[in-house]
């Protein structure tokens, strides 16, 4: 299958590549390729070759997955994805910028060489969609795609780059000067029978709904996190109404007294264990081990846990979210005994970091990430619900 562009791309500029055998050396023969950005009428091409690189997943993502990211970032911009084009066989390799801007954590040594940055906040350029054809591996092409979007968000003004990699490939971007930054998760093994239903009657769980709820959210998610935390993405009214309200849809449970919302939370199941995309709690409201118990309950309800009630009664579910919430809960009145038999530390240290200008127009530098997270111990956490 080839995946031909028919546009003329906003940039473009020919390339030629040398070839090298399995040893790593040359043979003379030399192919030709055009990079160049996109078009938006060039997405649907795009993400279909995207699909196509990552077939090998066991659950590989449609286009419609690559199409729907696209669509819904309310601050997309098709001329910042990238991609190898060649002339009989169309797109061989592709990368995508995602325009973000992210929190420093609390203080306000996080200044940023761009010009609307203010306090803990930071414009990023998030890498993803990086692919490239099995038969064009080898070439250099993702490594050319990764310095044509480095010199891109230099011209942008951004803060930072950031991504997202395997730990096999973790070597690789350390070599083009990213460094990776722990986010530390943690497994709890709850009972399903150590939970209860919500038992205030004031209280009510329900779908998150927009508009309606977005001051809310955005506000509460704000004090929650985009304050606490290192790396979260802060979130407009525009990326709550437009992108997250697709991307989380009813999986998203706010808990509400009356019509103010407490806390919420969005999980999926990944694996053996169930995974929270998403959090956030009104804690001089409610503690945070009373949201999540009464939230949980809520959503394995939803998921037809409990309509055996014999089984429930012997399941474990292992519960998969941010430390950071666990430490919350511990922090809480009540027991934590009471709500989980044992957790285990599952960090993740795939994300990674790297500033593009070192110092801002007034000459500041740039706060480092790994510095803020490692030496001055500000969490680190991008929300599996903003990840790409």
């Amino acid at each position: 299958m080839t995946f031909r562009l028919t546009s003329k791309g906003p940039v473009s500029k020919q390339v030629s590549v040398m070839l090298r055998d399995k040893d790593g050396i040359e043979t003379g023969e030399m192919v030709d390729y055009t990079l160049r950005s996109l078009n938006e009428s060039d997405v649907a091409t795009w993400a279909a070759f995207c699909a196509a690189c990552f077939s090998y997943k066991p659950n590989p993502p449609p286009a419609q997955y690559f199409e729907r990211h696209f669509w819904r970032d309310p601050r997309r911009d098709a001329s910042l994805i990238w991609v190898f084009h060649h002339e009989t066989e169309g797109i061989v390799s592709s990368l995508r910028i995602f325009r973000r801007r992210i929190s420093m954590g609390p203080g306000d040594n996080s200044s940023s060489n761009s010009s609307d940055a203010v306090g803990h906040e930071v414009e990023a350029g998030g890498i993803g969609e990086v692919c490239t054809t099995i038969d064009h591996r080898g070439r250099g092409l993702a490594g050319r795609l990764l310095k044509t979007a480095m010199d891109t968000m230099m011209d942008l003004k951004l803060g930072y780059s950031l991504l997202h990699a395997a730990p096999a490939f973790i070597p690789v971007y350390k070599k083009s000067s990213y460094s990776p930054v722990v986010s530390k998760w943690s497994v709890l093994f709850v009972p399903v029978r150590n939970l209860r239903p919500m038992t205030d009657n004031e209280m009510t769980i329900r779908s998150a709904q927009y508009p309606r709820d977005t001051d809310q959210l955005q506000a509460i998610h704000k004090e929650y996190s985009e304050l606490r935390l290192a790396g979260c993405v802060i979130r407009s009214k525009e990326y709550w109404n437009e992108y997250l309200s697709e991307e989380l849809g009813d999986s998203l449970l706010v808990l509400c007294r009356a019509n103010v919302v407490l806390a919420w939370i969005a999980t999926r199941p990944r694996g053996r264990n169930y995974q929270v995309r998403d959090f956030g709690c009104k804690v001089d409201l409610i503690s945070a081990r009373s949201a999540l118990s009464s939230l949980l309950y809520a959503t394995l309800e939803k998921e037809g846990l409990f309509v055996d009630s014999a089984m429930a009664a012997h399941t474990e579910v292992n519960l998969q979210l941010p430390t950071i919430m666990l430490n919350d809960i511990i922090q809480a009145e009540q027991s934590p005994l009471e709500f989980w038999t044992s957790v285990i530390a599952e960090d993740d240290g795939g994300w990674m970091y790297k500033p593009i200008v070192p110092a801002n127009k007034d000459g500041q530098l740039i706060s480092c990430m790994t510095e803020r997270t490692n030496m001055h111990g500000i969490p680190h956490l991008v929300w599996p619900a903003d990840s790409f």
